[in-house]
């Protein structure tokens, strides 16, 4: 039935009633001779004589034969391994995981309970047969509480992508690592990977001991609830007395699952494995008319928030579901309740004991609008993957050419002034976001337009404060001020409310005073700074909150407008520098966040950054112009399109989400593409990206005249973008108008696109 590094099992039939077994020997060869195989061979006996339970597989007798050596007869399974089944679906519903998770820790449970450890849980070690029962197998490694519980120096005992810090790093093993293993192969059910996975080995034992990995709310899609991320993460908790026992997570999970008995989840099991698609869709759809109650019921009370949060855990199941956009309209439309206070906002009340800590008043410069810069939302993407032969399928789309309008940011190290005086790179703090090389990044970028007021206009807006707006603030403001003439962040405020009146000469005088008497004061320097950027003096604001900086080096806000600064002005690297900063002090700024978003964004690194999107998008998810920047950052295509569809059902007349939307479906070579692209035409009737993205379409469809008359289009618009050439000479290619596609390549040559080069030396 199957052969690993230490046994071997096969199936038999017993002599007496005739039923098959399954009986599990040694390694032929070399193992065989092993003394370790031969020890792990006794324990996995002596274990099993002491362990009946009916998730653990049942030992039926044991001995020793002349020919095969040591034996051990066990029931046979029929069914599947965890990673069998894994292979096969990727990941399971929540609803299934949760199953499989409270059978395998009440095995674990019961074995713990006996003084034993497993140290082997994995997706390989556990069988679901056809009835839907789970087994726990192969007890080789496990570990009595007599015996001594630390691995020997050098030796490490069990699969390491499943094993606890504990054991790696040769420390004592207790029933807490087999609880981190079930974690894991919890999580891999959920995501279809590991929580630490990494590229090699090396990596992920790094990661396993550095705990770097997303959290675990981040699962799912949104389908897994919060109570089992929460137990995730106490499971794979660095300090193992953190970690829940095996008992309290078959509890949890048993609660998730609604079952009553291992019956009735064997029966589940088994309706799944009958016909993992029907049961899915009906999962599916069971779950999303249960959080459409919930929402409709919460939007009824006013409580816009929480119907919002049932809406999202709906459209994890069913995407498309129109009732659940119907409701996400209705709820984004709701008024907040209470409603935030705004970053920007200077909410300073009177009197000492409400006033509020000096970060309260500083002021966050705007992050950049448009995350990645990409006109209207769309990308530009290729065919490209191989050059045409005489067949179709030589044409396949090739992953997106992100194309920005912004100049690359990419230059040499030479070409950068050296950054800031001592700015050395911290760590980037998000692990699920690959840092950036700052070998890589420039400081002379192209600077992005000056923030400079309209004649008459205020230089800071009304709407920067709270009610009762800048009038009621100014005079709580100067009330303050009678009582504490030594109050600075009352005296920031007053100037900031008389710049927001219009009454700019009073506000830059108190501001002047107040800086004469507080020339060190970290907020006084900053706020300075703030007001300089309004007014387009971003190099003098650049100064201002450096000094902030070395005023206030542990002040979050003071390193991100440094970092906002800079990136305006074109200094990309030490931009990159000061904001991952500002994040390693507080990884809620959001403002910080979206501005490293649009780094990653202009040099490049659009998929990367992703992660950085989709924290905003948690935290702001009314914005529809958000979802879109999210959905060009997935790289993954359903995701990408879930994103665009939310940002249709917050604003269904949002171009750029049109744009978006026709360009992903083109990119998915969707039937609907067509359409998509044509409705997004009626919105922006001048986006190249729209036309390639169409003519794509066409060409997908098999009319050849349709998708060249778009890329000419396409041509037309943007004659020096290299990407719509190369799809022309594709179809052009395919169309057998040869001698214009070669003129297409050329063209494409020319503009940098180094594979239309590579195909023209080879001719």
């Amino acid at each position: 039935l199957g052969e690993g590094g230490a046994g071997r099992v096969m199936r038999a039939r017993q002599t007496a009633g005739g039923a098959d077994v399954a009986i599990k020997v040694l390694a032929a060869g070399p193992e065989a001779q092993d003394p370790a195989a031969a020890a792990r061979f006794a324990r996995e006996i002596e274990s099993l004589k002491s362990l009946r339970h009916p998730n653990i597989v049942e030992l039926l007798d044991h001995g020793l034969d002349e020919k095969l050596g040591p034996f051990v007869v066990m029931p046979l399974v029929e069914g599947q391994t965890l990673r069998v089944l894994l292979e096969r679906e990727r990941t399971v519903l929540p609803e299934v995981a949760w199953a499989i998770v409270a059978e395998i820790a009440d095995a674990l449970a019961f074995v713990h309970a006996h003084g034993w450890v497993h140290r082997d849980v994995k997706p390989e070690n556990v069988m679901i047969g056809s009835d839907g029962r789970i087994t726990l197998l192969d007890f080789g490694l496990a570990l009595a509480e007599k015996r001594s519980r630390h691995t020997t120096p050098g030796m490490i005992a069990g699969s390491i992508p499943y094993m606890a810090p504990e054991p790696i790093e040769g420390k004592e093993v207790g029933p807490s690592c087999d609880v981190w293993s079930l974690a894991v192969v919890f999580w891999e059910l959920l995501a279809g990977e590991r929580p630490h996975q990494r590229a090699g080995m090396q990596e992920e034992v790094a990661a396993i001991l550095a705990g770097a990995r997303v959290h675990a709310k981040k699962l799912g899609r949104g389908r897994v609830a919060a109570n089992i991320a929460d137990l995730l993460e106490r499971c794979l908790s660095l300090e193992p007395t953190k970690r829940p026992t095996a008992e309290e997570i078959a509890t949890i999970a048993r609660r998730a699952v609604g079952a009553d008995s291992k019956e009735a989840i064997a029966a589940e099991l088994a309706l799944f494995l009958a016909a993992p698609s029907p049961y899915r869709a009906r999962t599916a759809a069971r779950r999303a008319a249960e959080q459409i109650a919930v929402a409709k019921e919460r939007l009824a009370t006013g409580d816009a928030f929480g119907a919002l949060e049932a809406i999202e855990i709906g459209l994890a199941y069913k995407p498309d579901d129109a009732s659940l956009t119907e409701l996400l309209a209705k709820a984004s439309a709701a008024p907040p309740a209470p409603p935030a206070p705004a970053p920007t906002a200077v909410a300073v009340r009177t009197g000492d004991a409400a006033a509020p800590p000096k970060r309260t008043i500083a002021i966050a410069l705007a992050a950049a609008l448009g995350l990645f810069a990409l006109g209207a939302g769309g990308v530009g993407y290729a065919m490209w993957t191989r050059l045409p032969t005489s067949s179709r399928a030589a044409h396949e789309p090739a992953a997106s050419d992100v194309r920005s309008s912004a100049p690359s940011a990419v230059a040499s190290s030479s070409a950068s002034p050296p950054a800031a005086p001592g700015l050395n790179e911290p760590r980037m703090p998000f692990p699920e976001v690959p840092p950036l090389v700052l070998s890589e990044l420039s400081n002379t970028d192209t600077p992005k337009p000056k923030p400079v007021p309209k004649p008459g206009e205020p230089i800071l807006p009304r709407d920067m404060f709270q009610s009762p707006g800048p009038e009621g603030w100014l005079a709580e403001y100067e009330a303050t001020l009678k009582k504490n003439p030594d109050d600075i962040p009352s005296h920031l405020g007053k100037a900031l409310a008389l710049l927001a009146l219009g009454k700019t000469d009073a506000g830059l005088a108190v501001l002047d005073e107040t800086e004469k008497r507080f020339p060190k004061d970290a907020l006084v320097v900053s706020t300075r700074g703030v007001v300089a950027g309004k007014t387009g003096d971003l190099e003098g604001a650049e100064k201002l909150f450096a000094r902030a900086v070395e005023l206030d080096p542990k002040e979050a806000s003071n390193w991100r407008n440094l970092g906002i600064t800079r990136s305006q002005r074109g200094k990309t690297r030490d931009a990159y520098v000061a904001l991952l900063e500002a994040l390693n002090r507080d990884q809620d700024d959001l403002e910080a966040i979206k501005e490293l978003a649009a780094i990653y964004g202009r040099t490049g690194k659009t998929q990367d950054g992703a992660p950085l999107v989709r924290r905003i998008a948690q935290k702001t998810p009314r914005d529809p112009n958000v979802w879109v920047d999210l959905s060009i950052a997935e790289a993954d295509i359903e995701k990408s399109l879930d994103a665009v569809r939310r940002a249709l059902a917050l604003a269904p007349e949002l171009p750029r989400a049109h744009v978006r939307l026709c360009v992903a479906l083109s990119k998915k070579k969707a039937p609907e593409a067509v359409g998509a692209c044509t409705r997004a035409l009626e919105l922006s009737p001048k986006n190249e990206d729209v036309y390639n993205a169409r003519g794509l379409a066409h060409f997908a469809a098999g009319n050849d005249t349709a998708a060249i008359t778009d890329l000419d289009e396409a041509i037309r618009l943007a004659p020096k973008v290299g990407i719509h050439y190369k799809n022309r000479y594709i179809v052009r290619s395919h169309a057998g108008k040869l001698a214009e596609a070669k003129s297409d390549l050329t063209k494409a040559c020319e503009l940098g696109e180094k594979e239309a080069c590579d195909e023209l030396a080879k001719n």
